[in-house]
Parts: structure tokens; sequence; C-alpha cells
């Protein structure tokens, strides 16, 4: 039972015993009370006065019970707390969070494979109908210049004056030819050509693509060179800090790479041996 049952149950038990008293007795129940005095007659015990006492002892304890007992508000009220000090209250405890880490996802870079076997480069030193700009132009002359076969799809190389070889560009030989400084196409100096005349007959072509240049294994770079060499050469190598070999005669095509006969001095009496050769140029 509640509180406020427990207050509504002790109201009723007082209201049934006011209830419960006995009232006024009237004339007929009393006839000898105006013989013997009156109401006030001494020596009697007057039953109407007792219950007039009674009635209101009891609504004084009627009274008592609702001021002591009287419903109250459920909510408490807050404590006193001084001026100007604010009231704290304690937070209330933190559930325990509970933390997953997922394993962080792998990216696995398989980088292509690289094939292995000689590298054969088509040499390109125009860029649509223009020279390419990462090219850095060392000399520009004039002259004749003699077309001869040797290149790839169906491209011819020139030799200008003594440089070979020399490559015409998307305006053909109008137009300044590109010449790579040295035969060596692994630097990008080059030398600018204008063909005065053009001979197309004088050099005997090549029945097959034959490289313009080479690198070996051993990172030399060896360039045709058209001499009378004798059954030497007629690659000639020369390389900043390498040494050997002095040339090489025409590399052979193999699988998957190629190799080239090379000396490392320019004599009869030196002996050529096979090298590995990385890279072809047409």
């Amino acid at each position: 039972m509640t509180g406020d049952d427990k207050i509504e149950e002790r109201l009723r038990s007082a209201y049934r015993a006011v209830a419960e008293l006995p009232g006024p007795i009237t004339g007929s129940q009393d006839p000898g009370r105006h013989a013997q005095g009156g109401f006030f007659a001494p020596g009697r015990r007057h039953p109407h006065l007792l219950a007039v006492v009674v009635s209101v002892a009891a609504l004084a304890a009627v009274v008592a019970l609702v001021v002591n007992y009287g419903p109250r508000n459920g909510t408490k009220s807050p404590s006193h707390v001084p001026a100007n000090q604010p009231i704290t209250t304690s937070p209330l405890p933190s559930s325990p969070t509970s933390t997953t880490t997922l394993p962080a996802p792998t990216t696995t870079t398989t980088a292509p494979p690289v094939a292995a076997g000689t590298q054969q480069i088509t040499y390109e030193p125009f860029v649509g109908s223009g020279v390419d700009s990462s090219l850095h132009v060392t000399a520009r002359e004039s002259g004749s210049c003699y077309q001869y076969g040797g290149g790839v799809d169906i491209r011819y190389y020139y030799r200008c004056g003594t440089i070979q070889p020399c490559f015409a560009g998307p305006q053909g030989t109008s137009a300044p030819l590109v010449c790579p400084a040295a035969s060596n196409p692994t630097t990008n100096d080059v030398v600018m050509w204008t063909a005065t005349t053009v001979n197309t007959t004088s050099f005997l072509p090549a029945t097959t693509k034959t490289p313009f240049a080479m690198q070996l294994s051993n990172g030399a770079v060896c360039a045709f060179v058209s001499a009378a060499w004798g059954g030497l050469g007629p690659y000639g190598c020369s390389t900043p800090g390498v040494t050997t070999p002095a040339d090489c005669q025409q590399p052979k095509a193999a699988t998957p790479y190629w190799t080239a006969s090379c000396q490392d001095q320019l004599t009869d009496t030196s002996p050529f041996t096979s090298m590995t050769v990385e890279k072809v140029w047409f």
C-alpha cells in the first residue's frame, strides 16, 4: 500500500468514528429533563454535551491528519543552494564501449612482368609534324644526302655528309632531317640537316632490316659506321666510362637475346667474343 492509500484509510476511519457518535437526545427520550432542573442541572451527565465535545475532537483529529499526512508532491525539493553557487550533479556512469578493430584491407600491386629478351626500339625523333621538344639540337647543317634501306616500317635511313643515320619526318626530305649525334640514340643530342639533294640510287638498299645502334650487356653503345672495315666492325663502340669492346660485327637475332661478336682492340689479332645485346635501335 502506498503512502496516499494509508492517508485515505486513516481519514475514512476518522469519518466513521464521527458518524458512530451518539446523536442528541430528543425530548421524548428524556421526559425528566425539564422536571429535574433543565438542561444544565447539577449532578447529571448530559449526553448531548458529550456528543458535541467528542464530535469537535474527532473533527480536530481529521484536520490534523489532513495537515500532517495530506497528499504531497512526489518530487523531492532541491536542497538549498547558496546564491551564486552552481548546482552540480554527478555524471551518470558511462556504459563501457566495445571497440572492434577491423583488419586494414590489404592491397597487392603486381607489376607487369618485364619480358626477357633484347628490346627492339624504333627511333622516333618527331612528334606530330614537328621535332620532339625533348631533343637538344647541337648543330644545323646542310648538303647532299643519300638514301639507303635497312629501316623498319618501310622507313629509309639517310646519310647526310658524314653523318648517319638521319631520319626524315612527316614532310619527307623537304624539311630538315634529324640525325642522332655520334649515332648514339641514348642521348638527346641531335643534328638538324637540310638536304640540298637526295640520291636514292647510289646506296644499295639492305634486303633486311639492320639496326643502326645496339647496347651491350656491359652498357657499351655501338653504332653503325659506314667505312671499309676489312672484316672488322662495322659497329664502332665508344661510350664514356666503358673501355671495351672497341667494335662489334653485325648483331644476330636470337631468342630471347641477340648476340654480337666483339673485340677489345681494332686489330686483326684481337679475338672476337660473343656478347649479349640488351637493346637494338632501328
